[in-house]
C-alpha cells in the first residue's frame, strides 16, 4: 500500500523527482560499471537545508536568547516560535531525506530499467521496454524580474502515464541524461 502511495507521487506527477523549479537547480550524476545514478546537486541540498535551518532552529535561537527580542511582546513571541516551528519540520524533514533517504534515478545499463529510489528502498521501476517517448520541456521562472529557464526532462510511458524526472536549468546537462536514459537507442 505505501509502495502504490509513493509510486502515485512518482507517476503523473507535477512535480520532477530530482530537483527543483527555479534558478540555480542543479543535478549530479555519475556513472559507475553497470550503472547511472542520477541524483540533486550538492547545491540544492546546502540550499534547502540552510534555508530551513534559518526558517527553524535560527529563528527559534534569536527569539529566546538574543538580546534585541527581550522586549518583544510574549503574544507575539510565541507567534513567532510557532512559526518557526514550521521550519524546525522542514529542517529535520530535509536533513533526514538528504542525509539518510536521499532521492535518485538508478538507470541499469545491463537490465535496461529505470528504479526510483528513495535511499535503498525502490518505489517504481520501469523497463525500457514501457517507454513509448522521451521530451524535454522548457519552462520558465521568474525572480526579481528576470526570467530563466527550466528544462524538464519527460518520460512518456506506453500506457498514457507520465514522469517527470529531472528538472535543471541547464539544457546541456538535461540532453545528456535523455540520452543516458535512452539506452543508447533513437
Amino acid at each position: 500500500m505505501v509502495k502504490d502511495l509513493q509510486k502515485n507521487k512518482v507517476i503523473n506527477s507535477k512535480i520532477p523527482f530530482i530537483g527543483f523549479f527555479g534558478y540555480g537547480s542543479k543535478v549530479s550524476f555519475k556513472e559507475n560499471k553497470n550503472n547511472f545514478i542520477i541524483k540533486d546537486g550538492l547545491s540544492n541540498k546546502i540550499f534547502t537545508i540552510g534555508g530551513m535551518f534559518l526558517f527553524g532552529p535560527y529563528v527559534t535561537y534569536l527569539i529566546l536568547f538574543s538580546e534585541e527580542t527581550k522586549d518583544i511582546p510574549l503574544f507575539i513571541t510565541i507567534i513567532l516560535i510557532l512559526f518557526s516551528s514550521i521550519g524546525w519540520i522542514f529542517f529535520f524533514k530535509f536533513s533526514y531525506r538528504y542525509i539518510f533517504a536521499d532521492r535518485n534515478i538508478i538507470i541499469n545499463k545491463l537490465s535496461q530499467k529505470i528504479s526510483f529510489r528513495h535511499g535503498r528502498k525502490e518505489i517504481l521501476s520501469i523497463s525500457s521496454s514501457d517507454i513509448d517517448s522521451y521530451s524535454i520541456a522548457e519552462t520558465a521562472y521568474r525572480s526579481e524580474g528576470n526570467t530563466y529557464p527550466n528544462y524538464t526532462l519527460e518520460v512518456f510511458l506506453k500506457n498514457g502515464d507520465f514522469i517527470y524526472l529531472v528538472i535543471n536549468n541547464d539544457k546541456v546537462t538535461i540532453e545528456k541524461l535523455m540520452h543516458i536514459i535512452k539506452f543508447g537507442s533513437d
